[in-house]
C-alpha cells in the first residue's frame, strides 16, 4: 500500500470525525440558546412563596419588607372564583373570574397550584407568573402547605420557600381572635386545618427557611435575613 492509499481513507474519517464534532457543538449551541430564551424558565430569580398558617404574619412580614425595600418585590396576584369582599380590589387581592373561566384556564394548562377552600377554587396564572419573572424583581405570594407541595411536586418553575409558624396553636388562636374579622366558627375551622398546616409543614424537605413569629422584631430580622440570603444578587 502506497501513501496515497493510505492517506486517503485517513482524509476520509477525519473529515467525516470533523463534520460530526461540528454538527454536535452547532446543534448543542442551539438548544442552549433555545433554553436561555425559553420564557417558560425562570433565569433571574425563583419565586419566593410563603407558607404558615392563617394569622401567623405573612402579610405582615412580607409589608414590612416592601416598606424597607419598595423597588425590589413584586406580588402575584392568585385568581379566585369566589366573589370579591367588601374591603377587596380586582387586581390587588385577587383576579375574581367565574368558574367557567376557570376551568378553561385549567384544561389549557395555565393555572399553577390549583386548590379549592370552602367550595371556592383558587389557583395562579402560568400567563401572569411568567410576566412578573423578566422583572428584576423578587416575585411573591403565599399559599397554603398543601398547594405547595402540590405546586413543588408538579411544577416546572422552580421557587423558593419559607415558612412561618407560630410560637404555638394557642398564640395563633389568640392573635386570630385579635384581628376581630373572624367568627367563632371561622377561627375554629382555621386552627383546626393550622394543626394540619404545621404537621405537613413540619415533614417538608423541600423549604428553604422555616422561623418562629414568637417576638416580631427577632422573627422579622430572621425573616429579612433569609430572604436576603436566597436573593443576594438584589441586595448588594
Amino acid at each position: 500500500m502506497n501513501i496515497v492509499q493510505f492517506l486517503l481513507p485517513l482524509s476520509i474519517f477525519l473529515f467525516i470525525i470533523a463534520i460530526k464534532v461540528y454538527y454536535i457543538k452547532t446543534k448543542k449551541k442551539k438548544l442552549v440558546e433555545k433554553y436561555l430564551t425559553d420564557n417558560s424558565k425562570n433565569f433571574k430569580n425563583k419565586p419566593l412563596m410563603i407558607i404558615g398558617p392563617s394569622g401567623v404574619g405573612k402579610d405582615s412580614f412580607i409589608q414590612l419588607l416592601i416598606n424597607k425595600y419598595p423597588n425590589k418585590f413584586i406580588k402575584c396576584i392568585s385568581c379566585t372564583t369566589r366573589a370579591p369582599r367588601n374591603n377587596e380590589k380586582e387586581g390587588v387581592n385577587y383576579y375574581f373570574i367565574t368558574k367557567e373561566k376557570y376551568q378553561e384556564l385549567e384544561e389549557n394548562g395555565e393555572i399553577l397550584g390549583k386548590f379549592e377552600k370552602y367550595n371556592n377554587l383558587y389557583g395562579t396564572s402560568k400567563k401572569i407568573l411568567n410576566n412578573l419573572l423578566s422583572n428584576d424583581k423578587i416575585v411573591y405570594f403565599d399559599y397554603n402547605i398543601e398547594t405547595a407541595i402540590k405546586t413543588f411536586n408538579e411544577s416546572n418553575i422552580e421557587f423558593n420557600y419559607i415558612a412561618l409558624l407560630p410560637p404555638s396553636i394557642e398564640e395563633l388562636k389568640n392573635r386570630l381572635e385579635k384581628r376581630g374579622t373572624e367568627s367563632e366558627e371561622s377561627i375554629k375551622k382555621r386552627i383546626s386545618y393550622a394543626y394540619k398546616e404545621i404537621e405537613l409543614i413540619n415533614k417538608s424537605k423541600f423549604l428553604n427557611y422555616v422561623v418562629i413569629n414568637d417576638v416580631l422584631d427577632i422573627a422579622f430580622n430572621e425573616f429579612e435575613e433569609n430572604v436576603k440570603k436566597l436573593y443576594s444578587n438584589l441586595f448588594k
